[in-house]
């Protein structure tokens, strides 16, 4: 039987928090990637459309306070708590996410190189703020989907879990 708090939650160990927070973190992510996106939009949207991508920014902005907040608020009180787990991940999780780090921001360096090119012949009239919410965008969507693509749930056809082990 689980063990459940005074509120009937299940207790969760610091690591089982700390793996919470980031795919909590991902998601998080793929709302801002959105908002940056609807940001860079707005430049060339009409008036009336300009306006309510501005209210849907809002909307994911608290969405994502909502997403992000209650399980950032218990991972700081565990690290005040000095809770086994929070200091210094390093399990499938965090390595997985490190991993995605890496493949957002080379995502986004070769998309400044090519916006510096596009800048100076094709786009000259577009604001740096356009240029870099779209990096920013793109940064954070690679970042988040390859974060959540490699940390789906495995199916049944590794040998160890299948138990066909020969």
């Amino acid at each position: 039987m689980k063990e459940k708090t005074m509120f009937g939650f299940k207790k969760e160990t610091g690591a089982q928090l700390y793996d919470r927070f980031l795919n909590r973190t991902a998601l998080s992510m793929i709302m801002l990637a959105i908002v940056y996106a609807l940001d860079a939009s707005r430049t060339f949207a009409a008036d009336d459309i300009a306006s309510m991508m501005k209210r849907a920014e809002g909307i994911l902005g608290i969405l994502l306070m909502i997403n992000l907040l209650p399980v950032m608020i218990k991972l700081v009180w565990f690290k005040f708590k000095r809770m086994p787990g929070c200091d210094d991940p390093d399990g499938f999780v965090a390595s997985t996410f490190k991993d995605a780090a890496v493949k957002g921001f080379t995502t986004g360096f070769i998309a400044m190189i090519v916006a510096l090119k596009l800048s100076e012949q094709i786009l000259a009239d577009w604001s740096a703020t356009t240029f870099l919410n779209i990096i920013l965008a793109l940064m954070l969507s690679v970042l988040s989907i390859s974060f959540l693509v490699a940390n789906r749930e495995p199916e049944l056809d590794d040998d160890f879990e299948s138990g066909d082990m020969q």
